[in-house]
């Protein structure tokens, strides 16, 4: 069975396993599957890896992809079958792996703070090779009539154009002296999340 195995403060990786024995040995203990995902899959984990004190590993996120759990200790990610776990696809393997890996890998940057000029609090986390980034962002309390807000990222290859959620995109050195235009979030507290890739 293909999984994937995320240890604290290291890279994802796959790796083929078979049994109980296996998966305990992975996680260090008795098991306990987690189900935070939207596709067919489950976080495999130490059920007392909180009590027994092992390193914070990875935050679970909720559909705004906003934290609400961290995991402690190594886990792995297996596909769901009718009864059992089953291997990751190829298309699972590469979509997580995508954000745990530059968030436990990438350079942090804090982009704004709550108390700053901005009516949000943001920050990013930048590849080593500068051709990814994921940005967070979550707004304060509402105001009337809000001005239009542009967030001035940092860390990125001025050279590069990068494309934002799959969609438009923009050279990295507007992005980084500019900024980029915030679309209008109406409510308090509204999450925002941005996934920037280097154009080839």
């Amino acid at each position: 069975m293909k999984v994937l195995v995320v240890e604290p403060q290291k890279p994802c990786r796959v790796q083929e396993i078979d049994g109980l024995a296996a998966m305990q040995q992975i996680v260090g203990g008795d098991i306990e599957a987690v189900y935070p995902f939207q596709d067919s899959a489950a976080l495999v984990c130490n059920a007392e890896g909180k009590l027994l004190g092992l390193p914070m590993n990875r935050p679970l996120l909720d559909e705004d992809r906003l934290p609400y759990d961290i995991i402690c200790g190594t886990f792995f990610i297996a596909g769901l079958g009718q009864e059992d776990f089953v291997s990751l696809t190829d298309e699972q393997i590469q979509r997580y792996k995508k954000y745990w890996d530059l968030v436990s890998q990438g350079e942090y940057y804090r982009l704004s703070g709550p108390f700053g000029a901005g009516p949000y609090t943001a920050w990013s986390h930048v590849s080593g090779n500068k051709k990814r980034a994921l940005v967070s962002l979550v707004t304060g309390a509402t105001c009337a009539a809000p001005p239009f807000q542009t967030l001035r990222l940092k860390g990125l290859d001025p050279d590069v154009r990068y494309r934002i959620n799959g969609e438009a995109s923009y050279p990295g050195d507007v992005l980084m002296q500019a900024g980029y235009p915030l679309p209008m979030l109406y409510g308090d507290y509204q999450p925002l999340q941005l996934y920037l890739e280097a154009e080839e």
